[in-house]
């Protein structure tokens, strides 16, 4: 669980299987990692644009948490793939590593 009022560091990896797509990720806050119960926070993590079929582009963003747990969502009507996705505290020293490439 996040600490809240802490600072975090979030890394996270987008494709997809529309050409060009764009939009929002947004963050729910929450008290449970359950996307059934309401949240307590809403904001918007990033936006995102031009993401090309088959390929990953990564994103980063810093947020502050306002309950113990953040739940990912994205547009509706688009399929956008998450994949490596790691949340550190911001007080860490945050490094990433490409340790293989993708396709």
């Amino acid at each position: 669980a996040l600490e809240v009022g802490k600072e975090y560091h979030l890394s996270i990896w987008l494709s997809t299987d529309t050409e060009g797509a764009a939009g929002e990720i947004k963050f729910t806050h929450s008290n449970k990692p359950d996307v059934n119960l309401e949240g307590i926070g809403y904001q918007t993590a990033f936006e995102y644009s031009g993401l090309k079929v088959g390929e990953w582009t990564q994103y980063e963003v810093k947020f502050i948490a306002n309950a113990p747990y953040i739940l990912i969502s994205s547009p509706v009507g688009q399929s956008i793939f998450f994949e490596d996705i790691h949340v550190v505290p911001n007080d860490l020293d945050f490094k990433t590593y490409i340790i293989e490439n993708r396709i």
